[in-house]
């Protein structure tokens, strides 16, 4: 016994020349024991104070019930759709993943996802996007779309109906023969909505989430060029109101589109700045609805007053990577946000800058919300979200359509509109681009491959080194394209193959707790490396 135990202390005396490996390695352990401990103990403070504290885990069967409310977004690249259950305990709900992936979340993935949802990614606008234009640029020759109700005029109710809305055809740029309708005139609009004093803000930072998914909207017509706002749902794809596409009295369809991120202005008169520069559609789209609403029942027709925008150009690719989530069935409540493109706001009467206001929610019907946030001609198709501070997430919940002296309104998004609107955010060109800052998993195509979910805490880590380490720099963006454009085909054949996505872990797994504890690798190589000075010195002294 004695023996085995002079043995083992002979293993840790300095005279031998292991000691100092032995001891390095130790340390090495504690360290990060110590540092698991404390960021797990932050981990678990940062989600009560984060207001996910209300997540549960769905019990059995549950999906066999209607949803709460739906949920629609792009995240990374990657179309998500989920459905989010109310439960018994007040104020509680779970999460049922629908796409990419199709299961019960846990409470830890669910916070994930919704983690993912609210967080946005900084990207600088692609180089050479920028476009600075004189304000008597042409393309800024447009008058405002001012659709106004008469005072106090409440639109129809829509009738009850579970069948979804269906798409009208669709149309492109200089298309010959747009509708098929012959051109009829309508009465003029009021061009004013401002709700008592004009409280309005100038946008300045358009760059900032969620500003650069806002964009000005310009159409063009046989009569003349019009103007509105849209807003992003997808890498290639943009909402906006169906009287934007469509006007009865041109024709049906417009024959042009132009659509700009983001763009700004300091001052009225001054230079026009599109920082993503100019995307023209290559297609746009309303719902026979709308159409059938214009041409006989024009009271109703902003029931139904959206429609998509949809660009062969990704909007990734020119630095546009987040976008707003759509929440479906939401019956709203509260203060809504509201940010768009009038042209006579405050003082001035031809304003070409982005601007946002606030409003509380008067009340709702099937399908249309109203609301007291002040807005003017070309604020047609602003988003109209609600932001949670809670969790720091922002949810458009339906899209600016018309207003008069007493409230604006516009569509809600809802059950009957939202299989069309799906459709249109899994839109892509043909044949489909290549990944532009997400794919599969979000873009982490081979940690996604290796441990089986982009929902894997591992996966996360990584997704989060990127959007708040890589992404930062220059050399860290190019790394990251180089990434999308060579990992899909190794994830691709890790996926099928275990033997490889065990290995593919084993070499990751030391990679994502050394970007998660940055600290506690430093320190640990600078004690390997004090060990290894040691040990060569010890031996170096012995010869």
């Amino acid at each position: 016994m004695k023996k085995k135990l002079n043995s083992r202390r002979s293993l840790f005396s300095l005279s031998n020349g292991k000691a100092p490996i032995w001891i390095a390695l130790i340390l090495l352990a504690s360290i990060f024991i110590l540092f698991t401990t404390v960021a797990a103990q932050i981990g678990s403070q940062s989600v009560s104070t984060q207001g996910y504290s209300a997540l549960r885990d769905c019990p059995d069967g549950l999906e066999k019930r209607l949803p709460s409310r739906v949920v629609l977004q792009h995240i990374d690249g990657v179309f998500h759709k989920w459905e989010e259950y109310d439960l018994a305990e007040k104020g509680t709900f779970c999460i049922f993943l629908k796409k990419p992936e199709h299961r019960r979340l846990s409470v830890g993935e669910a916070r994930t996802l919704l983690e993912s949802s609210a967080r946005w990614r900084e990207q600088a606008p692609a180089a050479g996007a920028r476009e600075v234009l004189d304000p008597n640029d042409p393309r800024l020759q447009a008058l405002p779309v001012t659709p106004k109700l008469p005072a106090d005029f409440l639109i129809p109710e829509a009738p009850a109906s579970s069948e979804p809305d269906t798409p009208a055809p669709r149309a492109y740029p200089d298309q010959e023969r747009r509708s098929g309708i012959s051109p009829e005139r309508a009465p003029l609009p009021n061009p004013e909505n401002v709700i008592g004093t004009d409280t309005r803000i100038r946008v300045v930072d358009t760059e900032r989430y969620p500003y650069p998914g806002i964009g000005y909207v310009g159409t063009g017509y046989a009569s003349g060029n019009f103007r509105g706002t849209g807003f992003i749902i997808s890498p290639h794809a943009a909402l906006t109101n169906g009287h934007m596409v469509y006007d009865l009295k041109e024709g049906g369809y417009a024959a042009r589109i132009d659509f700009a991120p983001g763009q700004r202005q300091m001052s009225e008169g001054g230079n026009v700045i599109r920082p993503y520069g100019t995307f023209s559609a290559s297609s746009w789209q309303t719902n026979e609805n709308y159409i059938d609403a214009v041409k006989n029942d024009p009271g109703s027709q902003y029931n139904y007053d959206y429609a998509a925008l949809f660009f062969d150009r990704s909007f990734s690719r020119e630095g546009i990577v987040t976008y707003m989530p759509l929440v479906f069935n939401i019956a709203a409540s509260g203060i809504i946000n509201l940010a768009g493109y009038p042209a006579a706001v405050q003082d001035e009467g031809n304003s070409r800058a982005m601007w946002a206001s606030v409003g509380d929610v008067g009340s709702n019907t099937s399908r249309i919300v109203y609301y007291y946030a002040d807005t003017s001609g070309g604020n047609s198709g602003s988003p109209v979200w609600q932001y949670f501070s809670d969790t720091g997430a922002r949810r458009i919940i339906a899209v600016h359509a018309f207003g008069n002296p007493s409230y604006n309104g516009g569509p809600r998004l809802v059950s009957q509109n939202q299989a069309l609107i799906e459709s249109w955010m899994e839109w892509a060109p043909t044949p489909p681009p290549p990944p532009s800052g997400g794919g599969g998993g979000g873009g982490c195509f081979i940690a996604t491959a290796a441990y089986g979910s982009y929902l894997d805490p591992h996966v996360q880590v990584l997704r989060d080194f990127r959007d708040r380490r890589l992404l930062k720099s220059g050399p860290g963006r190019a790394f990251v394209r180089w990434y999308y454009d060579y990992s899909p085909p190794v994830a691709a054949w890790i996926e099928g193959r275990e033997g490889l996505r065990t290995a593919t872990r084993m070499l990751l797994t030391p990679v994502v707790y050394g970007v998660k504890y940055p600290l506690g690798l430093l320190v640990g190589f600078a004690v390997v490396a004090v060990g290894g000075i040691y040990c060569t010195r010890r031996r170096a002294s012995r010869t």
